[in-house]
């Protein structure tokens, strides 16, 4: 009777223990901990299976509205693509009341009876209907990429990064029986993405539009209360009030500063210069209800490693125009980071053979579809897969010579290290040299005829004003008359010498001044005898950078 009673008794208190139980379980860090990602129904769409074909039925009525429709150019609403409602069939499957509207932006909008971009919703009309577990996707035309593969590609390397993106394979299209060819079949940006990539899906879907930052009136894609941006106000408040030592402090508090680096460098990696950091364009944002984060990611990669604004040498500081980018790299903590960041993932996951062996895989899935009559592009295929693969080993090249530039410190003690010996013109012979009163010398002579020799290094320089300096000594160094650019001197890759010498001289101390404007830029610092004889030589513990 007494265990009875007190059963009784403490009934409201065990209720309270049970609903704080309960206010725990939903909490955001017990939603991150412990509660289970959501089923992948759709994994087995982006495997290398064969390529799924894809037949949509469109009826007159359904084909005149589509044809009245016109890319609005930048600026305009997304939200006012006509959708109208087709029949889809894929081998023995048949899907109904299917919402399809076109898609693209300015280089890759396509009208309906050309190539279009087209995204498909299964499930808007007919609840729980899916293609193969996907409720959307979309079908991207590939028009600025010959080789079909940049999409899928970029996105495996992204998402390798920890960077959340959709997944991408490929299908065949044919509409009203008209065969359009490949297309590369990605997953959309929608509820279901968000359920597989964070523990909740209720939280702000920001879509970037066409070259716009966060302080531009971004679509919101997903997410409840449309007239509440503060979660972007936040972060453009702390982006514009961070300074070079607390960037990093005050965005953390609002953005998931870790995957914004690993965004930020595999950007640079994979020269993306029409993303988010480089360009304002193509990027999406997320706000992660359980860890209270706005968590960036990429979108529209089909023209990377060099083929839009940019060259496969795009420096690993690249300039940069989303003020998010542009905080995080004005502090020295966050260049650090973002630099040993860059250099972690190229040597994990940008290795050339790994890379090209998959573009050749890839390739191999896609040919036999591009070689069928009516299919498209066939003919460009096979150079625009070699060319992908050549711009991934010279990707790789200029990632290893950029990381393995000096960073050096202009306040330092050391003189400056990395040098190497380059004939740039006629017969130079370049060799390292002990002198009686210098036990190491860069020594550089011009052979018949004249020539150009340069001992050179290069490092990585912030924002300000530097003055290169040493001593040299030169013997019977003579100038094609004329030449105004002829002498011994010091300079740098983007400045002539300022100070030239000829003839003999005995170790005369010079230097040359510049300027750099952009952080963390590569300068490269030359010695350099550009005569039709004559040799030179230069003290190399004299050679100093000082920053004034």
């Amino acid at each position: 009777m007494k265990n009875h009673r007190l059963l009784v008794d403490r009934t409201p208190f065990c209720t309270l223990l049970l609903w704080l139980g309960f206010a725990w379980a939903i909490s955001p860090g017990f939603a991150a901990k412990d509660r289970p990602p959501a089923k992948d129904e759709a994994a087995a769409v982006f495997h290398d299976d064969p390529v799924y074909r894809i037949e949509i039925e469109l009826g007159e009525p359904e084909m005149a509205t589509l044809r009245e429709y016109h890319w609005p150019g930048p600026g305009g609403n997304p939200d006012d693509r006509p959708s109208v409602s087709a029949t889809v069939r894929e081998g023995t499957n048949v899907y109904q009341k299917v919402a399809l509207h076109l898609k693209g932006s300015a280089g890759s909008f396509r009208s309906i009876d050309s190539k279009p971009g087209l995204t498909l919703n299964f499930s808007k009309n007919i609840r729980g209907q899916t293609f193969h577990g996907l409720e959307r996707l979309s079908l991207n035309n590939s028009i600025q990429d010959p080789s079909y593969l940049s999409e899928q590609i970029s996105r495996e390397l992204y998402a390798a990064a920890g960077v959340p993106v959709p997944r991408a394979t490929h299908a065949q299209v044919q509409l009203n029986r008209r065969n359009l060819g490949l297309y590369v079949l990605l997953e959309a940006y929608n509820k279901q993405f968000l359920r597989r990539t964070f523990s909740r899906d209720s939280g702000h879907l920001y879509d970037g539009g066409f070259v716009r930052d966060i302080t531009e009136p971004l679509d919101l894609s997903s997410g409840a209360h449309t007239e509440d941006r503060s979660d972007l106000q936040r972060l453009a408040t702390a982006a514009m009030d961070s300074g070079p030592t607390n960037a990093l402090t005050r965005l953390g508090s609002v953005l998931d500063v870790d995957r914004f680096l690993s965004l930020l460098a595999m950007d640079v990696i994979l020269c993306n210069s029409d993303g988010y950091a480089m360009n304002r364009n193509n990027y999406r944002i997320y706000h992660d209800p359980v860890v209270d984060r706005l968590v960036f990611m990429p979108h529209g990669l089909d023209q990377m490693l060099g083929t839009f604004r940019c060259d496969t040498s795009l420096p690993i500081f690249p300039p940069v125009e989303g003020m998010v980018a542009q905080a995080v790299l004005q502090s020295p903590e966050g260049r650090t980071l973002y630099r040993q960041r860059l250099t972690e993932l190229v040597a994990r996951h940008f290795h050339v053979e790994d890379l090209t062996n998959r573009v050749q895989k890839l390739a191999a899935r896609l040919r036999p579809i591009l070689a069928e009559r009516g299919s498209g592009r066939g003919a460009n295929f096979a150079y625009a897969v070699t060319d992908l693969q050549k711009r991934i080993v010279e990707r790789a090249e200029s990632l290893r010579e950029q990381l393995a530039v000096v960073a050096y410190d202009p306040n330092g003690p050391d003189p400056l290290s990395g040098w190497k010996p380059r004939e740039d013109f006629g017969h130079a012979t370049l060799r390292e040299r002990a002198e009686p009163d210098r036990p190491s010398t860069f020594h550089i002579q011009a052979g018949a005829g004249g020539a150009v020799g340069t001992w050179a290094t290069r490092v990585w320089l912030d924002t300000g004003r530097y003055r290169f300096e040493g001593r040299i000594r030169c013997l019977g160094v003579a100038a094609e008359p004329g030449d105004r650019r002829a002498g011994v001197g010091l300079r740098t890759d983007s400045q002539r010498m300022k100070h030239k010498f000829t003839g003999d001289t005995e170790w005369t101390d010079t230097a040359i001044e510049f300027e750099v404007t952009e952080p963390m830029t590569a300068v490269e610092l030359r010695c350099e005898l550009r005569a039709l004889r004559g040799e030179a030589w230069f003290d190399q513990k004299s050679l100093r950078l000082k920053r004034l």
